[in-house]
C-alpha cells in the first residue's frame, strides 16, 4: 500500500506551491495594471500589456496542466458500480462530477503523462469509474487510463486520497495499483513508485484501510 503520510505531505506541499504561484502572479498583475493606469510612457504601457497577457497565459497553464482544484479535493471512498471508456478531445484537466442517484454526470478528462499509460493507452482514450458513496450519491472519477480500470472490478471499494488524482483498491489484496499521485501502475512488491518515487509500504495479507 502507498504511504498515506507521504501522500498527505506531498499534497500539502503542492497546495502551498500553487497558492504561492497564484499569489506571485496576482501581485505582478496588480503591479502591471497600476503601471498601465499611471501610463508613464508608451514603452512601459506596451511592456505592461505584454506582461498582463503572459501572466494570464501562466494562470491558464496552471489550470490546464496542474489542475489545482484536484489538489484541494477531499477524500473519496466508494464502491465501484460501473466503468467505461470514452474519447477525450481535451488534454490534461482532471475532473470529478457529483450527482444524486439517477442524475446526470459531467465528467472531465485527464491525461496522466506516465510511462505505463503512454505504452498501454492511445492518447485520446480515457476511462472513468462511477463510485457509490455511503450516502448513496454517485461520484464519477474521470482521471483514469485503461491500465487503471483493468485493475478494478465492479464491487471493489476504491479510495481516492484527499488532494490526489487517482484511486486505489482497498477492499482486496492487489498485486498492482495505480499511484495516487502520478497514476503510474506499480507492483506492490516494489519499494516506491517507478515514476514519482512515492513510497510503497508492505501490508499484511488481507489488511484493509
Amino acid at each position: 500500500m502507498y504511504d498515506s503520510r507521504e501522500i498527505e505531505k506531498i499534497v500539502k506541499q503542492k497546495r502551498k506551491m500553487l497558492i504561492t504561484e497564484f499569489a506571485i502572479i496576482i501581485t505582478l498583475m496588480i503591479v502591471a495594471l497600476v503601471l498601465l493606469i499611471v501610463n508613464i510612457n508608451s514603452t512601459v504601457t506596451f511592456i505592461c500589456i505584454i506582461a498582463e497577457l503572459a501572466l494570464l497565459f501562466a494562470i491558464y497553464k496552471i489550470f490546464d496542466v496542474q489542475s489545482p482544484s484536484i489538489w484541494f479535493f477531499k477524500e473519496i471512498r466508494g464502491v465501484n458500480i460501473k466503468e467505461d471508456e470514452y474519447v477525450s478531445r481535451k488534454t490534461p484537466g482532471p475532473g470529478l462530477s457529483w450527482r444524486q442517484v439517477g442524475g446526470p454526470a459531467s465528467p472531465q478528462p485527464f491525461a496522466p503523462n506516465t510511462g505505463a499509460n503512454r505504452r498501454r493507452t492511445p492518447p485520446n482514450i480515457r476511462s472513468r469509474v462511477y463510485l457509490q458513496l455511503e450516502d448513496e450519491n454517485i461520484v464519477t472519477i474521470s482521471t483514469l487510463y485503461k491500465s487503471h480500470t483493468e485493475l478494478f472490478v465492479e464491487g471493489d471499494t476504491l479510495l481516492k486520497y484527499a488532494g490526489t488524482h487517482f484511486p486505489i483498491v482497498i477492499s482486496r489484496e492487489m498485486q498492482k495499483q495505480p499511484c495516487p499521485i502520478c497514476g503510474e501502475v506499480n507492483d506492490m512488491s516494489d519499494d516506491a513508485c517507478n515514476n514519482c518515487g512515492l513510497s510503497i509500504i508492505k501490508t499484511n495479507k488481507g489488511e484493509q484501510l
